[in-house]
């Protein structure tokens, strides 16, 4: 899938879906169907060329210059649990006050890391691969992840699990975005995936404030029917903006049995 251009919303994969020989292409077999795959990717390049998802610029998905202005985290600055940027001498997430807010006076995850810093590029990454069908964002998502994944938690043989979309994002963008996330991340890092949670019926949260965030995560997630909970396993999200979505989450695991939990995450939001 390519990004909907931005003049009409229209993506490519849907633009050749209209085209009876672009649609059909996939379904011809052996050297004749490799040649009108390629071909149908020459068109569809020629027609509607990659974009970079920050800048607009064609080429890439993400053009050099971009890349290398990425707010990757520096985790010697970071808090060593909850993996806020700045929080590695005094953390202004993870204190008594802030815990307090959510209920709690510790951290339901042994830790937490997050790869990048929550901007206006970021937010466009994330936004341009779940809500405009640029699927191919998937390798880089969860590639700045991969490089995040402390060793520490490794040595315990951890299984891999994701925070499901809604039921009502997931029919509306076609696909959960997280769980593709998952999906690559554990094939990158050779971790298995475990599918334990249900979809949450929970109002979306981009649209609540952080008290509402925190109240609508509330006893959110639900285990699936007969699902064994592994003793040590790593949470995925996107994005962490109170923590209340991974706190929740955390909650349900560590009823059902879970010894060591660990959360990562794409982009942490400041402030």
């Amino acid at each position: 899938m390519r990004q909907r251009a931005k003049s009409d919303g229209v993506g490519c994969k849907d633009a050749c879906d209209s085209i009876p020989f672009m649609r059909n292409a996939q379904r011809i077999p052996g050297m004749l169907g490799s040649f009108f795959t390629e071909l149908t990717e020459t068109v569809a390049e020629t027609l509607w060329p990659t974009r970079c998802a920050i800048c607009d610029a064609p080429g890439a998905l993400l053009c050099k210059r971009c890349l290398s202005s990425l707010p990757y985290i520096d985790v010697l600055k970071a808090c060593p649990r909850c993996g806020a940027p700045f929080g590695a001498l005094l953390c202004t997430e993870c204190n008594d006050t802030t815990l307090a807010s959510h209920g709690r006076d510790e951290l339901p995850y042994d830790a937490l890391a997050h790869a990048l810093i929550i901007n206006d590029d970021t937010k466009r990454i994330i936004t341009t691969y779940k809500d405009h069908d640029e699927m191919r964002l998937v390798e880089f998502i969860a590639g700045a992840m991969h490089r995040y994944l402390n060793p520490a938690w490794l040595i315990h043989d951890p299984v891999l699990t994701f925070i499901p979309s809604s039921k009502k994002a997931a029919l509306r963008r076609g696909f959960d975005h997280c769980e593709l996330i998952a999906r690559t991340l554990a094939e990158q890092a050779d971790i298995p995936l475990a599918f334990l949670f249900e979809r949450p019926t929970q109002e979306d949260q981009r649209a609540l404030s952080r008290k509402r965030r925190i109240g609508n995560q509330m006893h959110a997630f639900m285990l699936k029917e007969h699902e064994c909970v592994p003793k040590n396993i790593i949470v995925i999200d996107d994005i962490c903006t109170t923590g209340s979505t991974l706190y929740s989450a955390a909650d349900t695991l560590r009823a059902n049995g879970a010894d060591h939990l660990w959360g990562l995450t794409f982009g942490h939001v400041i402030g």
